[in-house]
Parts: structure tokens; sequence; C-alpha cells
């Protein structure tokens, strides 16, 4: 089957059409995200192994990534004017070990350290992995989730280059 047929295929399953630049970021997010959970988690993505790889980078260099853009946008989506998680926030659909409230003290500003901000953008986007490949993402509507993805794309292509720039690629352990 060729590429267009897969395409055609798809939109005939969700009757809806989903544009280039969505696919596109959805395909480039599971590539990144491989090699996120294969040299950051050692091919185990949890929360916990994400903080320990945040804190092991922060260990040997100190975390100086502007995450201002990250910040200010998963803000503005996930916390509303008057400091109140929003629906998107609770779409995250948080477990457990997920450090829901590091995520929100980060969102509200109250945890302003780079390594916990770092955490949370990126606990954030383990929680858009875990929603678009186990089902709780609606594919039909992906559309309207392009900017979500962009920045999530961002986020592990700047962690990621750290971890290649300072010869970490797989130096991470796993954590049970």
């Amino acid at each position: 089957m060729n590429i267009e047929s897969e395409k055609e295929w798809i939109t005939e399953f969700i009757r809806t059409n989903l544009n280039d630049d969505i696919t596109d970021r959805i395909k480039h997010f599971a590539l990144l995200w491989n090699l996120f959970e294969t040299f950051a988690c050692n091919k185990f993505a949890t929360v916990a192994s994400i903080i320990q790889a945040v804190d092991h980078l922060n260990a040997i260099q100190q975390i100086d990534l502007n995450t201002d853009r990250y910040l200010d946008y998963f803000s503005a989506r996930y916390i509303d004017i008057n400091g109140v998680e929003t629906t998107h926030f609770q779409s995250l659909n948080f477990r457990k070990p997920d450090k829901k409230q590091l995520v929100l003290n980060v969102l509200l500003r109250k945890e302003t350290e780079p390594k916990e901000i770092l955490k949370a953008v990126l606990i954030i986007v383990y929680r858009y992995r875990n929603n678009l490949f186990h089902g709780e993402k609606n594919v039909a509507a992906l559309n309207a989730q392009a900017a979500n993805f962009e920045h999530a794309n961002s986020i592990l292509i700047d962690f990621l280059t750290i971890l290649k720039r300072n010869y970490l690629v797989g130096q991470f352990n796993r954590q049970s």
C-alpha cells in the first residue's frame, strides 16, 4: 500500500481528513519520542525515568534551557485567567504517579527552577504520548492539536540536543 492509499484509508475510517501539518507533526512526534525514550529513558519511559533523566542531566550540567515559550504556551492552554486548571488540563488524564502537582505548580509559576520546569513540560509531553498511543486522543480531532505537537516536538528536540551536545546519549539508568 502506498502513502496516498494509507491516507485515503485513514480518512475513510475516521471520516475526517487530517491535514498534512498534523500528520507530519505526529510522524515526527513518534520518531522523536522513540529517540527520547531510547536515549533519555533507557527504552522505558515513565514519569520516574523522565525525572531521573532531568536530574542526571542537571547534575552534570546545570540546565540552562530557555523554557519560557513552552511555559507560556502550556500555561495559557492549561490554566485559566483565574489560575484554575482548564478542561484541557483535565484531558491530559494524569495518573497517580504522574506528578500532577509539580506540573500545576510550574504552570502557575509557583515553581520556577529550570530543572523543575523541564520536568513538568516533559511530563506534559509524556501525557500527550500516552493519550495518543493508548486511544485517549480522538484521532478525528487531531487537526486542532497541531500546536500541542509543535511544542512537544520542540521540547524533545531541545532535550535530545542537550544530551547529544554533552555526549550523554544512552547514559541514563533504567528506574524500576
